[in-house]
């Protein structure tokens, strides 16, 4: 069997002075790195979205010109109660707030 093994220099536009990333962890910069390899090497075409698996749901990635453009998953927002005394902190902080 042959294992292919890319190592990207994260950070840098030379070779050997970034940041080694670790394309098996879905970080944001070993996303990066991950979706830049399967488009240079051909394993996706390059106008072609890349999507991961991750616990928090999809995360795709996708071309813009130069860029490479994230998705993260999103959790909808909803409502909760506001923690004991914020309000009270909030309104002596308005009171105590220095006037110009």
């Amino acid at each position: 069997m042959t294992l292919i093994i890319y190592q990207v220099d994260a950070f840098t536009d030379r070779p050997f002075t970034g940041n080694p990333t670790a394309v098996c962890l879905l970080s944001a910069p070993a996303t990066l790195a991950s979706a830049h390899i399967l488009w240079e090497s051909g394993a996706v075409p390059a106008d072609e979205q890349v999507s991961f698996t991750t616990r928090s749901g999809l995360l795709t990635a996708r071309r813009r010109g130069d860029w490479i453009e994230l998705d993260f998953p999103a959790r909808a927002a909803h409502p909760v109660a506001s923690p004991t005394g914020l309000a009270v902190t909030m309104l002596r902080s308005e009171l105590l707030a220095p006037t110009s």
